[in-house]
């Protein structure tokens, strides 16, 4: 059973499966996804993963990022 939580989830899923960002949310649900089966997967993630997650979204949500095609051609920060 789908609670109000689960479809506030899934509607940001598409509004952000359907703008710019798309690509990169998809090989971010790659990853985790890949995670499901992995023996490792059993543990959560750790207090400084979650803390290094959150500073990359605030670097991204900075303009702190390469596009695919910019790191491709060499291009670093």
């Amino acid at each position: 059973m789908e609670t109000a939580t689960d479809n506030e989830l899934l509607n940001k899923i598409r509004a952000v499966a359907q703008g710019p960002n798309r690509e990169l949310l998809q090989k971010f649900l790659d990853v985790l996804y890949e995670r499901i089966g992995e023996e490792y997967d059993t543990e959560p993630l750790s207090p400084e993963e979650v803390e290094m997650i959150a500073e990359s979204e605030g670097e991204f949500k900075g303009g702190e990022y390469l596009t695919l095609e910019e790191y491709r051609s060499g291009k670093r920060l």
